[in-house]
């Protein structure tokens, strides 16, 4: 994304940003969060469907105001992922995101 936005090419960054992103990544980490509270028995409906009535406020707050923005989507992602592996016993990999943060702010100049 961060490459198509350097390239100046806007629908696909568009594309990038709802379809890998939001849809891909960040779907499936909403979808751990809510089952690593429900002890995985919750089932998501297709495509996200339903996922808003199953976050807490402030997530799904974080959600709604994410939208078409990828330095928010990385945000909630982050969040996200830190709360998920948390509960499930794993560290987060804060060296690679800080290798690709500085990387996409590399070709944001």
């Amino acid at each position: 994304m961060a490459k198509a936005r350097a390239r100046g090419e806007r629908f696909f960054e568009r594309f990038v940003l709802d379809q890998d992103l939001t849809h891909g990544a960040l779907r499936q980490m909403l979808e751990w969060l809510i089952e690593t509270t429900r002890d995985w028995n919750w089932k998501p409906g297709v495509y996200g469907r339903g996922i808003e009535r199953e976050l807490t406020a402030d997530v799904a707050a974080e959600l709604r105001a994410a939208e078409g923005s990828f330095e928010r989507t990385a945000a909630l992602f982050r969040r996200v992922a830190h709360e998920v592996g948390t509960a499930l016993g794993y560290r987060y990999p804060q060296h690679a995101d800080d290798v690709i943060t500085v990387y996409i702010d590399e070709l944001r100049r």
